[in-house]
């Protein structure tokens, strides 16, 4: 998993993205021409051919798969155990996961389809026009809050990406709907020109989107190693180091899927503030174990739905 260690030879933002341009966009014209039903079908030989050519990461999912099923929730949510089984059930659920990404920006994905936890944390920072530092993951389907924040348009999101690594999906999105890269803040290092853009951003009543469980872009970021899943993992220290940078509040996002209906819950996590320099690796060190706790609580419950295993 790609939390775990920062200095093996192929890092994440190496390895080269799966899937074409040509044959993303082929699935995305059988979604729009055949519908959901048809390009769902599609998914079981494409999920089975990259189960099995794919060693590096059906492995990775079983490693995952077995630290998960030591929890008793983590048991009761794999069906399977951590089986040949439940890797294709997890390289599935990926595979649908990037079809509801395209889904919502297609606008077949609208709020009814959502049901939120925690709103009133969201609700209330809005009403006092107050920004704020959204820290996300990989698990689930972010993009559904972001395609459903711009058509709501009562709250602006900027989102930080490295889109090298994904520039075949982005380039698909931004054909679906132009409006899909309007939110995108392409970053490989946040400098201080970076950082200053964002803060008038989050001052204007803006809100910063990043994800907490993904180790740094060029592999000596500041990492805190922290327990996750019982054991002794990596995560970045940035996403709660740019909250203090930003002087503001930190909220938490996580977007399950159960059948056909998203559940997102907004969490609130920390007031805001600067945070002194004295005492401040430590205190950031805490915020990060706080955020892996979290990220596992709703990991164990949602195993399939964690993306971010290899």
């Amino acid at each position: 998993m790609s939390v775990q260690r920062t200095s093996r030879p192929e890092a994440w933002w190496l390895i080269r993205e799966n899937g074409s341009y040509y044959g993303l966009i082929t699935a995305y014209w059988i979604y729009r021409l055949f519908g959901r039903f048809v390009i769902r079908l599609t998914l079981y030989p494409i999920t089975l051919y990259f189960l099995l050519v794919n060693g590096r990461a059906r492995k990775a999912s079983k490693t995952f798969l077995e630290r998960v099923y030591q929890f008793p929730e983590g048991k009761q949510a794999l069906k399977y155990g951590p089986s040949f089984r439940s890797s294709f059930l997890h390289f599935h659920a990926f595979a649908s996961a990037i079809l509801d990404k395209i889904a919502v920006w297609m606008g077949q994905i609208k709020l009814d389809d959502v049901e939120f936890e925690g709103h009133h944390v969201l609700d209330e920072l809005v009403e006092n026009k107050q920004g704020a530092l959204m820290v996300a993951s990989h698990l689930g389907n972010m993009e559904i809050f972001r395609a459903l924040a711009l058509h709501r348009r009562k709250i602006k999101v900027t989102v930080l990406v490295h889109t090298k690594h994904a520039r075949n999906f982005n380039r698909l999105l931004s054909r679906v709907d132009p409006h899909s890269s309007l939110m995108l803040f392409q970053v490989s290092e946040l400098g201080p020109a970076e950082a200053a853009e964002l803060m008038d951003r989050v001052q204007a009543g803006e809100y910063v989107v990043i994800v907490g469980d993904r180790v740094p872009i060029s592999g000596a970021g500041r990492v805190a190693h922290v327990d996750f899943l019982g054991e002794e993992t990596a995560f970045p220290m940035g996403p709660f180091l740019l909250a203090s940078m930003l002087k503001c509040p930190i909220i938490l996002l996580f977007c399950t899927k159960s059948s056909r209906k998203y559940r997102l819950h907004i969490e609130s996590f920390h007031h805001g503030g600067e945070i002194d320099r004295k005492g401040r690796d430590e205190k950031v060190r805490s915020l990060v174990q706080e955020y892996a706790k979290r990220l596992e609580f709703y990991t164990i419950r949602n195993p399939l739905q964690w993306f971010n295993f290899f």
